[in-house]
Parts: C-alpha cells; sequence; structure tokens
C-alpha cells in the first residue's frame, strides 16, 4: 500500500520482492529504511530455507518477525492516515 500510495508500482518479474522494499524505502526513507532493511534480510533467509536448506530459521526469529509484523502494520496505518487519508 505504501509503495503504491506513493507511486511506484513494482515490477513483479526480475527480483519483484527485493524491488518491493527498495520502493519501500524510497517511499519515505527516514521511516521505512530500518524495516525495509530487515525485512529484506527475512526475504533473503526465506529463500536460502525454502530452496537450499531446512532449519535455518529458529523459533526465536519467527516470534521477531512476528513482532516486527505488528508493528510494521501500525507505522503504514500512521503513514497512511497522515500522508493519504483518502485510503484509511
Amino acid at each position: 500500500m505504501v509503495v503504491r500510495a506513493s507511486g511506484h508500482r513494482v515490477r513483479t518479474h526480475g527480483g519483484g520482492h527485493y524491488n518491493t522494499f527498495l520502493a519501500l524505502e524510497a517511499a519515505d526513507p527516514k521511516l521505512f529504511a530500518r524495516p525495509a532493511a530487515y525485512f529484506n534480510t527475512c526475504r533473503e533467509k526465506r529463500n536460502e530455507f525454502s530452496y537450499e536448506l531446512a532449519g535455518v530459521v529458529s523459533e526465536l526469529e519467527v516470534q521477531e518477525l512476528l513482532r516486527e509484523v505488528s508493528e510494521f502494520a501500525l507505522l503504514v496505518g500512521r503513514w497512511i492516515q497522515e500522508r493519504h487519508p483518502e485510503l484509511a
């Protein structure tokens, strides 16, 4: 939602998820650089888990990701409300 509201459109071919996190950071670097980097690291780990190895992700990492996603949802909600209230 942040990416589209910022006027960006991510290509689905050739690194769509990678490009999504770049576009997220570009939308508001001060606010979204840290979560974009974190979620990109998670994406890399998922690729490793999905395609190469089993047991790469620990239970602690799963819990951390769930917390990060919850915090990110709140952050996005506030950003949408402030920048694009018509989408709220």
